[in-house]
Protein backbone atom coordinates (compact mmCIF):
# COMPACT_ATOMS: atom_id res chain seq x y z
CA UNK A 1 0.00 0.00 0.00
CA UNK A 2 1.50 3.34 -1.06
CA UNK A 3 1.72 5.70 1.91
CA UNK A 4 0.93 8.72 -0.25
CA UNK A 5 -2.55 7.28 -0.84
CA UNK A 6 -3.41 6.81 2.84
CA UNK A 7 -1.49 9.54 4.69
CA UNK A 8 -4.07 12.20 5.70
CA UNK A 9 -1.71 15.06 4.77
CA UNK A 10 -0.69 13.68 1.38
CA UNK A 11 -1.56 15.77 -1.71
CA UNK A 12 -2.42 12.49 -3.45
CA UNK A 13 -4.63 11.14 -0.68
CA UNK A 14 -7.13 8.67 -2.13
CA UNK A 15 -10.78 9.58 -1.57
CA UNK A 16 -11.28 6.08 -0.08
CA UNK A 17 -8.17 6.33 2.07
CA UNK A 18 -9.92 5.08 5.22
CA UNK A 19 -10.98 1.85 3.49
CA UNK A 20 -7.45 1.41 2.14
CA UNK A 21 -5.91 2.15 5.55
CA UNK A 22 -8.22 -0.44 7.10
CA UNK A 23 -6.89 -3.02 4.65
CA UNK A 24 -3.33 -2.03 5.54
CA UNK A 25 -3.99 -2.33 9.26
CA UNK A 26 -5.34 -5.83 8.74
CA UNK A 27 -2.38 -6.87 6.60
CA UNK A 28 1.33 -7.42 7.03
CA UNK A 29 1.98 -3.73 7.59
CA UNK A 30 -0.38 -3.60 10.58
CA UNK A 31 1.70 -0.99 12.38
CA UNK A 32 1.76 1.37 9.40
CA UNK A 33 -0.75 4.16 9.78
CA UNK A 34 -2.02 3.18 13.23
CA UNK A 35 -1.66 6.79 14.35
CA UNK A 36 -3.93 7.95 11.51
CA UNK A 37 -6.83 5.70 12.45
CA UNK A 38 -10.07 7.26 13.64
CA UNK A 39 -13.48 5.75 14.51
CA UNK A 40 -14.39 5.46 10.82
CA UNK A 41 -11.20 3.50 10.15
CA UNK A 42 -12.01 1.22 13.08
CA UNK A 43 -15.49 0.64 11.63
CA UNK A 44 -13.95 -0.14 8.24
CA UNK A 45 -11.58 -2.66 9.85
CA UNK A 46 -14.49 -4.35 11.65
CA UNK A 47 -16.48 -4.44 8.41
CA UNK A 48 -13.63 -6.05 6.48
CA UNK A 49 -13.11 -8.59 9.26
CA UNK A 50 -16.81 -9.47 9.26
CA UNK A 51 -16.91 -9.70 5.49
CA UNK A 52 -13.96 -12.08 5.45
CA UNK A 53 -15.71 -14.34 7.94
CA UNK A 54 -18.93 -14.24 5.95
CA UNK A 55 -17.09 -15.08 2.74
CA UNK A 56 -15.46 -18.10 4.39
CA UNK A 57 -18.40 -19.72 6.19
CA UNK A 58 -21.55 -17.97 4.88
CA UNK A 59 -22.45 -16.44 8.25
CA UNK A 60 -24.17 -13.04 8.35
CA UNK A 61 -21.93 -10.00 8.01
CA UNK A 62 -21.65 -7.68 11.02
CA UNK A 63 -24.26 -5.23 12.23
CA UNK A 64 -22.86 -1.91 10.95
CA UNK A 65 -25.78 -1.35 8.61
CA UNK A 66 -24.80 2.20 7.61
CA UNK A 67 -21.37 1.09 6.41
CA UNK A 68 -22.93 -1.98 4.79
CA UNK A 69 -25.25 0.27 2.77
CA UNK A 70 -22.33 2.52 1.87
CA UNK A 71 -20.38 -0.48 0.62
CA UNK A 72 -23.33 -1.64 -1.48
CA UNK A 73 -23.58 1.86 -2.93
CA UNK A 74 -19.91 1.77 -3.90
CA UNK A 75 -20.23 -1.65 -5.52
CA UNK A 76 -23.72 -1.20 -6.95
CA UNK A 77 -25.10 0.62 -9.96
CA UNK A 78 -23.13 3.51 -11.37
CA UNK A 79 -25.91 6.06 -11.60
CA UNK A 80 -26.85 6.10 -7.89
CA UNK A 81 -23.22 6.25 -6.80
CA UNK A 82 -22.43 9.04 -9.25
CA UNK A 83 -25.36 11.08 -7.97
CA UNK A 84 -24.23 10.77 -4.35
CA UNK A 85 -20.64 11.63 -5.32
CA UNK A 86 -21.84 14.64 -7.33
CA UNK A 87 -23.93 15.86 -4.40
CA UNK A 88 -21.00 15.51 -2.00
CA UNK A 89 -18.88 17.57 -4.41
CA UNK A 90 -21.72 20.11 -4.57
CA UNK A 91 -21.35 20.50 -0.78
CA UNK A 92 -24.79 19.15 0.07
CA UNK A 93 -25.35 17.84 3.60
CA UNK A 94 -26.11 14.28 4.66
CA UNK A 95 -29.80 14.94 5.28
CA UNK A 96 -30.35 16.65 1.92
CA UNK A 97 -28.56 13.86 0.03
CA UNK A 98 -30.45 11.19 1.98
CA UNK A 99 -33.79 12.82 1.13
CA UNK A 100 -33.02 13.23 -2.57
CA UNK A 101 -31.43 9.80 -3.00
CA UNK A 102 -33.89 7.88 -0.80
CA UNK A 103 -31.29 6.43 1.54
CA UNK A 104 -30.54 6.79 5.28
CA UNK A 105 -28.45 9.78 6.31
CA UNK A 106 -26.16 7.41 8.22
CA UNK A 107 -25.33 5.58 5.01
CA UNK A 108 -24.55 8.89 3.29
CA UNK A 109 -22.23 9.85 6.16
CA UNK A 110 -20.51 6.45 5.99
CA UNK A 111 -20.03 6.67 2.23
CA UNK A 112 -18.65 10.21 2.54
CA UNK A 113 -16.20 9.26 5.27
CA UNK A 114 -14.99 5.85 4.09
CA UNK A 115 -15.32 5.83 0.30
CA UNK A 116 -15.50 9.46 -0.89
CA UNK A 117 -13.80 11.72 1.64
CA UNK A 118 -13.82 15.03 -0.22
CA UNK A 119 -15.57 17.45 2.11
CA UNK A 120 -12.45 18.67 3.96
CA UNK A 121 -10.78 19.50 0.63
CA UNK A 122 -13.56 21.05 -1.47
CA UNK A 123 -11.62 24.33 -1.60
CA UNK A 124 -8.62 22.57 -3.22
CA UNK A 125 -9.76 22.50 -6.83
CA UNK A 126 -6.63 20.80 -8.16
CA UNK A 127 -6.96 17.95 -5.67
CA UNK A 128 -10.67 17.53 -6.44
CA UNK A 129 -10.01 17.45 -10.18
CA UNK A 130 -7.28 14.81 -10.05
CA UNK A 131 -8.31 12.64 -7.08
CA UNK A 132 -12.13 12.88 -7.03
CA UNK A 133 -13.45 13.85 -10.46
CA UNK A 134 -10.91 12.08 -12.64
CA UNK A 135 -9.00 9.75 -10.27
CA UNK A 136 -6.09 7.63 -11.52
CA UNK A 137 -7.97 4.38 -10.74
CA UNK A 138 -10.91 2.36 -12.08
CA UNK A 139 -10.18 2.84 -15.77
CA UNK A 140 -13.23 0.70 -16.55
CA UNK A 141 -15.65 3.33 -15.22
CA UNK A 142 -17.82 4.86 -17.97
CA UNK A 143 -16.88 8.49 -18.79
CA UNK A 144 -20.30 9.63 -17.56
CA UNK A 145 -19.08 9.23 -13.98
CA UNK A 146 -16.55 11.99 -14.55
CA UNK A 147 -19.27 14.19 -16.03
CA UNK A 148 -21.59 13.76 -13.01
CA UNK A 149 -18.80 14.63 -10.58
CA UNK A 150 -17.54 17.58 -12.61
CA UNK A 151 -21.03 19.04 -12.91
CA UNK A 152 -21.67 18.58 -9.21
CA UNK A 153 -18.48 20.36 -8.24
CA UNK A 154 -18.70 23.06 -10.89
CA UNK A 155 -22.44 23.68 -10.99
CA UNK A 156 -23.74 22.96 -7.51
CA UNK A 157 -26.90 21.26 -6.25
CA UNK A 158 -29.26 22.70 -8.90
CA UNK A 159 -27.25 21.15 -11.72
CA UNK A 160 -27.24 17.76 -9.98
CA UNK A 161 -30.99 18.07 -9.43
CA UNK A 162 -31.43 18.61 -13.17
CA UNK A 163 -29.33 15.56 -14.02
CA UNK A 164 -31.09 13.42 -11.43
CA UNK A 165 -34.52 14.41 -12.77
CA UNK A 166 -33.94 12.15 -15.77
CA UNK A 167 -36.31 9.21 -16.10
CA UNK A 168 -35.17 5.61 -16.35
CA UNK A 169 -35.57 5.69 -20.14
CA UNK A 170 -32.73 8.24 -20.35
CA UNK A 171 -30.11 5.87 -18.98
CA UNK A 172 -28.17 3.00 -20.54
CA UNK A 173 -27.40 -0.24 -18.71
CA UNK A 174 -24.10 1.15 -17.36
CA UNK A 175 -25.81 4.21 -15.85
CA UNK A 176 -24.63 6.66 -18.51
CA UNK A 177 -27.08 8.73 -20.55
CA UNK A 178 -28.56 6.70 -23.39
CA UNK A 179 -27.88 7.77 -26.98
CA UNK A 180 -29.24 6.68 -30.31
CA UNK A 181 -32.68 6.59 -31.95
CA UNK A 182 -34.35 5.08 -28.88
CA UNK A 183 -33.17 7.82 -26.51
CA UNK A 184 -35.82 10.32 -25.30
CA UNK A 185 -36.14 13.33 -27.57
CA UNK A 186 -37.38 15.95 -25.08
CA UNK A 187 -35.39 19.17 -24.79
CA UNK A 188 -34.29 18.51 -21.20
CA UNK A 189 -33.21 14.95 -22.05
CA UNK A 190 -31.18 16.20 -25.02
CA UNK A 191 -29.61 18.94 -22.92
CA UNK A 192 -28.56 16.41 -20.28
CA UNK A 193 -26.93 14.23 -22.93
CA UNK A 194 -25.16 17.19 -24.47
CA UNK A 195 -23.73 18.43 -21.18
CA UNK A 196 -22.60 14.95 -20.14
CA UNK A 197 -20.98 14.42 -23.53
CA UNK A 198 -19.21 17.79 -23.31
CA UNK A 199 -17.41 16.60 -20.18
CA UNK A 200 -16.96 12.94 -21.07
CA UNK A 201 -15.39 13.41 -24.50
CA UNK A 202 -11.86 14.55 -25.24
CA UNK A 203 -12.77 17.45 -27.46
CA UNK A 204 -10.36 17.20 -30.32
CA UNK A 205 -11.75 17.93 -33.78
CA UNK A 206 -13.01 14.38 -34.36
CA UNK A 207 -14.73 14.14 -30.99
CA UNK A 208 -16.37 17.53 -31.41
CA UNK A 209 -17.92 16.39 -34.67
CA UNK A 210 -19.63 13.57 -32.80
CA UNK A 211 -21.52 16.21 -30.82
CA UNK A 212 -23.01 17.95 -33.84
CA UNK A 213 -26.26 15.92 -33.87
CA UNK A 214 -26.87 16.80 -30.22
CA UNK A 215 -26.14 20.49 -30.73
CA UNK A 216 -28.31 20.66 -33.84
CA UNK A 217 -31.23 19.13 -31.95
CA UNK A 218 -31.42 22.03 -29.48
CA UNK A 219 -33.38 25.13 -30.45
CA UNK A 220 -31.86 28.57 -30.05
CA UNK A 221 -33.73 29.34 -26.83
CA UNK A 222 -33.02 26.00 -25.22
CA UNK A 223 -30.10 27.05 -23.06
CA UNK A 224 -31.72 30.08 -21.47
CA UNK A 225 -34.76 28.14 -20.24
CA UNK A 226 -32.88 25.22 -18.68
CA UNK A 227 -34.04 24.49 -15.12
CA UNK A 228 -30.44 24.58 -13.93
CA UNK A 229 -28.91 27.61 -15.61
CA UNK A 230 -25.43 26.53 -14.55
CA UNK A 231 -25.52 24.18 -17.55
CA UNK A 232 -25.46 26.97 -20.11
CA UNK A 233 -22.01 28.32 -19.12
CA UNK A 234 -20.71 24.75 -19.12
CA UNK A 235 -21.76 24.36 -22.73
CA UNK A 236 -20.33 27.76 -23.53
CA UNK A 237 -16.89 26.37 -22.85
CA UNK A 238 -16.95 23.93 -25.75
CA UNK A 239 -14.26 24.96 -28.20
CA UNK A 240 -15.85 23.78 -31.43
CA UNK A 241 -14.62 26.68 -33.56
CA UNK A 242 -12.00 24.48 -35.20
CA UNK A 243 -14.63 22.17 -36.68
CA UNK A 244 -17.78 24.29 -36.98
CA UNK A 245 -18.32 27.06 -39.50
CA UNK A 246 -20.31 30.13 -38.49
CA UNK A 247 -23.59 28.78 -39.89
CA UNK A 248 -23.33 25.22 -38.51
CA UNK A 249 -23.20 25.64 -34.74
CA UNK A 250 -25.34 27.24 -32.10
CA UNK A 251 -24.48 30.39 -30.17
CA UNK A 252 -24.97 28.70 -26.82
CA UNK A 253 -22.31 26.05 -27.45
CA UNK A 254 -19.80 28.60 -28.69
CA UNK A 255 -20.14 31.00 -25.84
CA UNK A 256 -22.99 33.42 -26.24
CA UNK A 257 -23.25 36.78 -24.48
CA UNK A 258 -22.91 36.48 -20.73
CA UNK A 259 -21.46 32.96 -20.80
CA UNK A 260 -17.68 33.33 -20.39
CA UNK A 261 -17.03 29.86 -19.03
CA UNK A 262 -14.63 27.08 -19.94
CA UNK A 263 -15.05 23.33 -19.53
CA UNK A 264 -13.70 21.76 -16.30
CA UNK A 265 -10.05 20.87 -16.16
CA UNK A 266 -8.67 24.37 -15.85
CA UNK A 267 -11.39 26.92 -16.52
CA UNK A 268 -14.31 28.80 -15.09
CA UNK A 269 -17.77 27.61 -14.21
CA UNK A 270 -20.88 29.38 -12.97
CA UNK A 271 -23.05 28.38 -10.05
CA UNK A 272 -26.72 29.25 -9.48
CA UNK A 273 -28.50 30.74 -6.54
CA UNK A 274 -31.86 29.41 -5.37
CA UNK A 275 -33.76 32.03 -7.35
CA UNK A 276 -32.10 31.00 -10.59
CA UNK A 277 -29.79 34.04 -10.84
CA UNK A 278 -26.25 33.11 -11.86
CA UNK A 279 -23.63 33.52 -9.18
CA UNK A 280 -20.17 34.97 -9.92
CA UNK A 281 -17.79 32.76 -11.81
CA UNK A 282 -15.34 30.78 -9.73
CA UNK A 283 -12.10 29.06 -10.61
CA UNK A 284 -12.30 25.32 -11.33
CA UNK A 285 -9.59 22.76 -11.99
CA UNK A 286 -5.85 23.09 -11.91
Amino acid sequence: MSLELIHPESPRLAVDWRWRLASSLRGAAAATGRGWADPWVDRAVARQDAQEVADSDCRAIGADESLARALRLRDGGNRRRWEVEARLLAAEGDDAIARKCCMPAGAVAAFAAVFFDVRPRLDRAGYIQHQAINPPVDASEPPAGRAWRALGYGGGPLVVDFLAAAGEAEFAADGSFAVGPAAPRGRDARLRRLVAASLALDLDAAAALRMLPLIASLDESGFGSAPATGLAPTLAGLDLAAVLSSDEGCEGARGGPGSPARRPGGGLVRECHEGGEPAPLRRFGS
